[in-house]
């Protein structure tokens, strides 16, 4: 099986081919889309029939991860881990949150995002330690298109030279700035550079999206492609039966900011 993601040819492709036939409803095509995308059980593709809008998308995003049809090049990620080793990175789960948070040219093409303040973000935080007291110090990852606009608003929430900020006690953050600055600024299309210097930009993005899949917390403002695939990477189907279609799909994404509709590389 054979799943493109991303780039202009695959989006006209999809829009001319199959964007029509996808959303319809009522379709004698959704019970087919449903299994070709990972549905494992009969009842699983026919309530894909009944879906519209987002909930749609996150579904259509769950079965995807479910089935392992979304899977990263075995030598990319090895090339990341390497890459992490040499600047000294923490491996992604011993992140306790990641943050989407565009401040380049991500935000500036979108007149849909709505950039918000590094405290909107951590504002479980805040809430969480009114309830218990862990005094275990927070490391956050910052995924950035615009690392030195993340830097000016790091030290503007008060965070020292180190990147470190004490709220009480109980709560305390030490944050890291992105990998992948210049590759996500860049437009692949107009990338002038060596073969090997736009295989480090891409082993730089994975090794983002890797920080953002696997680190405990996620947040962001999901109007990135990055963002976007970690979100739905994270979703997973909820256990309990609902006739509530909002609630068939469970995000553990905590605070977010504006949400782009469709799938990931729209």
């Amino acid at each position: 099986r054979v799943f493109p993601i991303g780039g202009d040819n695959v989006h006209d492709f999809f829009e001319t081919n199959f964007n029509e036939r996808m959303l319809q409803r009522p379709s004698p095509f959704a019970y087919d889309w449903a299994v070709r995308l990972g549905a494992s059980e009969p009842h699983e593709a026919e309530l894909f029939t009944q879906l519209q809008g987002e909930v749609m998308w996150d579904y259509v995003g769950v079965l995807l991860v479910r089935s392992g049809i979304l899977l990263m090049n075995e030598d990319v990620v090895a090339d990341v881990w390497k890459y992490f080793k040499k600047i000294k990175m923490p491996t992604p789960k011993n992140f306790d949150g990641a943050i989407d948070f565009p401040r380049g040219n991500d935000v500036l093409n979108d007149p849909a995002a709505k950039s918000f303040k590094l405290e909107h973000y951590l504002k479980h935080y805040y809430d969480n330690q009114k309830k218990a007291c862990t005094r275990k110090q927070k490391q956050i990852y910052i995924s950035t298109d615009d690392p030195k606009k993340a830097f000016q608003e790091v030290k503007a929430f008060g965070a020292n030279g180190k990147l470190r900020f004490t709220v009480s006690k109980c709560l305390s953050f030490r944050f890291v700035v992105g990998l992948a600055g210049s590759a996500r600024k860049r437009n692949i299309k107009d990338f002038t550079g060596s073969c090997a210097a736009r295989y480090g930009d891409i082993v730089k993005d994975i090794g983002d999206y890797m920080i953002m899949r696997k680190a405990t917390t996620f947040m962001g403002e999901i109007h990135t492609d990055l963002g976007r695939l970690a979100r739905t990477d994270r979703l997973i189907l909820n256990p309990k039966e609902t006739t509530d279609f909002s609630k068939l799909v469970i995000s553990d994404t905590k605070t977010q900011g504006n949400i782009h509709p469709g799938p990931p590389g729209w």
